[in-house]
């Protein structure tokens, strides 16, 4: 039988020298492929074995390789975290969403009063128990107590009644029964409420008259208030002063 004759890149006259060396390097493959499915077959692929490293263990080693500090101490970084733990937790180990709502309470018992809770360190120095501390003050209506000296100042004198009423919402936050506390959308809507209420007192209070004729504290000025108007150096300056005495002439 005749075979058809093949285009080459030789042209029509018959296969040229890039065909052949095709068919040879064909026929040595095909020649080979019986032994490979042997040996395939007496020695079965493995799975490759991957080894994920977790990217925390990761971050974990990266202040060690760059020779930095690490934010946190792990020796103390249980112990301060085991005082936002829920009272459920603790004794049945259970964990629910009211457990973050007992959390956001304790947070905003330690911004607003500005004492750690230690209220499950027995060993702790310089803590205070912060939930038997509050809940004993505001069942007194004393919750003026709990506020930290460093935030109710004069410029602040009026948002303090926003101030006590944030330390409620803490407070309900940390009942000791979970179904007593708030879910976290009704916290939240809470905090935002005070906020916005102490924002409008705070505004209120810098436009309102002074009684008894003393006028309000006003804002520190600036460095460039200082240096435009001459405020503490003693002698008139600024512009002010040239307004009323006239820029010099031009000699």
């Amino acid at each position: 039988m005749v075979q058809p004759r093949r285009r080459s890149r030789d042209g029509p006259r018959g296969p040229g020298l890039a065909d052949a060396a095709a068919d040879r390097a064909g026929d040595r493959a095909g020649d080979g492929v019986p032994p490979l499915r042997a040996l395939v077959g007496r020695h079965p692929p493995r799975q490759p074995q991957v080894r994920q490293r977790p990217p925390l263990a990761g971050l974990r080693a990266a202040p060690r390789r760059l020779r930095l500090p690490p934010l946190v101490n792990p020796s103390l970084a249980s112990a301060a975290m085991f005082a936002y733990r829920s009272p459920e937790s603790l004794r049945h180990h259970h964990v629910s969403a009211k457990s973050d709502v007992y959390c956001l309470g304790i947070l905003l018992l330690e911004l607003l009063t500005g004492k750690f809770p230690s209220q499950y360190l027995h060993n702790a120095k310089g803590g205070t128990d912060l939930v038997l501390w509050a809940t004993t003050v505001a069942a007194e209506d004393r919750e003026e107590e709990l506020l930290d000296p460093a935030i109710v100042t004069a410029a602040m004198k009026a948002a303090v009644p926003d101030m006590k009423r944030l330390l409620r919402v803490g407070i309900d936050c940390i009942e000791p029964e979970p179904d007593r506390r708030p879910d976290m959308k009704e916290a939240v809507a809470r905090i935002e409420e005070v906020a916005a209420a102490a924002v409008e007192a705070l505004k209120a209070a810098r436009v309102a008259p002074a009684k008894d004729g003393l006028q309000p504290a006003s804002a520190p000025a600036s460095h460039a208030a200082y240096v435009r108007d001459g405020l503490g150096s003693g002698r008139p300056a600024g512009r002010e002063h040239r307004r009323a005495v006239g820029s010099p002439e031009r000699r």
